[in-house]
């Protein structure tokens, strides 16, 4: 699995959509990848990247 994070050249606020009501659907998931990545040093982030 490839996840790709990459900044918008330009961000653009759309202000017609409707507010959310419920939290996003894989929320605990998230939470325990995020936690696992935060363990990784400089190093091991990049090669993952490459």
């Amino acid at each position: 699995m490839r996840i790709v994070i990459s900044p918008a050249q330009k961000m653009n606020t759309d202000t017609d959509s409707f507010p959310c009501r419920n939290l996003p659907e894989f929320l605990e998931e998230t939470q325990e990848l995020l936690s696992y990545m935060m363990t990784w040093d400089y190093e091991q982030a990049k090669s993952i990247w490459k």
